[in-house]
C-alpha cells in the first residue's frame, strides 16, 4: 500500500518483522512505516500485545527451570514450550 509517495506496510509484513520491530533492531525508516501501519490497525495491536504477553509468559517458565511453571501460565503454553524443546534436542 501507498500513502502519500510512502509505502506502507501491510498485516503479513507486520508479522514478519515483529521480532526485528521488538528487539529494535529494525532501520529507523522501516520502524516508522511498522509504528504507521498499528496505528491505523486495531487487529496487528491487539496481535503483538498477545505477542508480548507470550513471550513474556514463555520467558517466566524458566525463571525456575526445575520448578513448576507459575499458575498465571496457560496449561498450552506449557506443552509447546516442551514439545518444542524435546524436538530440539532430538
Amino acid at each position: 500500500m501507498r500513502l502519500s509517495g510512502i509505502s506502507m506496510l501491510n498485516c503479513h509484513q507486520i508479522e514478519e518483522f515483529i521480532d526485528s520491530y521488538l528487539d529494535e533492531s529494525l532501520s529507523w525508516r522501516r520502524r516508522a512505516l511498522f509504528r504507521s501501519h498499528l496505528l491505523m490497525c486495531r487487529e496487528c495491536r491487539s496481535y503483538i500485545g498477545a505477542y508480548k504477553r507470550t513471550v513474556a509468559l514463555g520467558k517466566k517458565v524458566f525463571d525456575d527451570p526445575v520448578g513448576p511453571p507459575p499458575d498465571d501460565v496457560p496449561e498450552d503454553l506449557v506443552r509447546a514450550i516442551i514439545r518444542a524443546r524435546d524436538s530440539a534436542e532430538k
